[in-house]
């Protein structure tokens, strides 16, 4: 790891030994809790100069250390790592190397949240910095970082929900367009991903929501504003939400067909076989992602919002079927 940070032509060599020879080892090679530790510095003093591979590298070994596994403590010392890896501090910039260090930086942060870290910092630093610059981004960037956002969104507590929703909205609102025509392109996914974090958000704050989009919670804070109007707001945000639910029915309706096709096609060769696997598999994605798209719009639009978060969220379409599932079920029931 020295000589990483001083000499460029040793990198690749320590790279293949860590992926071929420590991490499948390192249960055994890294069970001293001192040698942990030096480890663990070493890494840290390179970590923040690293390319997206070698990152990528470092973390494996890092998540392997029982030093880290030892609840909130660890995971917010592996968190730091990733902040200082980012830098948090600094401006996003939109190009390539940045984007894939920041994507990879989160999705390992993800990981860690489920220990008892806080995703605070990285969400402010998403929506206060990244969010701003969406739209220099290309479109496979964006739905990794949106969905990167809606597995982290679960994580995310009240105060933070309230500083960073307003710039998170907005970014929704595009994804979601009042009226459409022959030439409208609704992108479902990035539209399940944005829904999926509202409602993990506004489910925390229901009372901050009526000055934001006009839905009116009573919660007895002043946040609630309930003498403003915010009419026009409501009728937009209900609007978008309609026409989503119509397009969404539309568009599982040839999806069914489509996948009623692929059902009854006979590939004869093993590529015309893996062709049809794979076809068929993105049929069934896009439709979870529609029957989600459409039960998160139905249920917002609601009078009383019927929030999908925590255990009634729904089982986002990318992931394997888990206990989402079950809180879904429950939310299609009340309708």
């Amino acid at each position: 790891l020295e000589h990483m940070a001083s000499e460029e032509n040793f990198k690749p060599k320590a790279l293949l030994f860590m992926q071929r020879e420590l991490i499948p080892r390192a249960h055994k090679l890294l069970s001293d809790e001192e040698v942990q530790k030096a480890v663990a510095g070493q890494f840290k003093k390179v970590i923040a100069g690293a390319a997206a591979k070698e990152f990528n590298v470092f973390m494996k070994v890092l998540f392997s250390m029982k030093i880290f596994k030892n609840g909130a403590a660890g995971a917010n010392e592996l968190l730091d790592i990733v902040h200082t890896t980012i830098n948090l501090e600094a401006d996003f910039l939109p190009t390539p190397e940045h984007v894939e260090r920041l994507i990879l930086c989160t999705g390992s942060a993800n990981l860690i949240f489920k220990h008892g870290a806080s995703p605070n910092k990285l969400v402010t630093y998403m929506c206060k910095k990244v969010l701003p610059k969406f739209a220099e981004l290309n479109s496979a960037q964006q739905l990794s970082l949106l969905k990167l956002l809606a597995e982290i969104s679960p994580f995310i507590k009240g105060a933070t929900s309230r500083e960073t929703l307003p710039l998170l909205y907005p970014l929704l609102l595009t994804f979601m367009p009042a009226t459409v025509d022959a030439e409208t392109k609704i992108n479902y996914s990035a539209v399940e991903c944005a829904l999926y974090c509202f409602h993990q958000m506004a489910s925390r704050v229901p009372g901050f929501l009526h000055a934001l989009c006009g839905i009116k919670i009573n919660t007895g804070q002043p946040e609630c504003r309930l003498d403003e109007d915010h009419t026009e707001k409501l009728k937009d945000l209900h609007a978008r939400l309609g026409t989503l639910v119509t397009q969404c029915e539309d568009f599982v309706k040839k999806l069914q067909q489509v996948a009623q096709k692929l059902n009854e096609t006979k590939p004869e060769t093993d590529e015309a076989k893996k062709d049809l696997q794979t076809k068929k598999e993105a049929c069934n994605t896009s439709l979870r992602t529609c029957k989600n798209v459409s039960l998160m719009s139905k249920n917002l639009k609601l009078d009383k919002p019927h929030w999908l978060a925590d255990e009634s969220a729904v089982n986002l379409s990318w992931k394997s079927v888990g206990p989402g599932a079950g809180g879904k079920r429950m939310a299609e029931g009340q309708g």
